[in-house]
């Protein structure tokens, strides 16, 4: 069987690595499991690594096997692009971050958040720690992975406005 022109034995031995690694996965999960509202098919293999380790293993495993990867974090946000997103994710191995690697930490005048933190909850963190400067973001859907990876911004507000440093997992691992 082929799936988005890779065979599906490639996609049984991502899933016997993923396993070796004790990285939690599944064969056609369904993606309405996870998604804000309830759609999508079955993803052809899905991982939710439980540490940064397990993510970069997972990823590493992908792209050794030639085979397109995504990594998402949140639940999406309209009908429209939950059907798109859930489409593309049923073709190819899906990667789920969301809370699991989504800290938030307050340090004095920082705060420090991994990629699959809500933007939304970064802001309500650093105001409540009476941190001003993210207000921009805050109706701003989605995570800190993809508000870097894309420098999302609102109303005059950009995430380089804000951003002191990040540390992501490139081409090469």
């Amino acid at each position: 069987m082929i799936l988005e022109g890779f065979p599906m034995e490639h996609l049984n031995e991502i899933a016997a690595a993923f396993r070796q690694a004790s990285i939690p996965c599944a064969a056609r999960e369904p993606l309405s499991r996870h998604t804000s509202f309830q759609i999508g098919g079955p993803a052809a293999l899905f991982c939710e690594p439980q540490n940064k380790r397990q993510l970069a293993r997972a990823i590493a495993v992908c792209r050794q096997a030639g085979v397109p990867v995504t990594v998402y974090a949140e639940p999406y946000d309209t009908p429209v692009d939950a059907q798109r997103i859930a489409a593309h994710l049923a073709a190819d191995p899906s990667i789920h971050i969301g809370e699991v690697l989504g800290n938030i930490e307050c340090n004095g005048l920082s705060v420090t958040a991994q990629a699959g933190a809500a933007l939304a909850k970064v802001c309500i963190a650093a105001a409540n720690e009476g941190l001003s400067g993210l207000e921009f973001a805050y109706g701003i859907p989605g995570c800190v992975g993809g508000a870097v990876y894309m420098n999302a911004g609102a109303y005059g507000g950009e995430i380089k406005d804000v951003l002191a440093c990040a540390t992501f997992l490139d081409e090469t691992g």
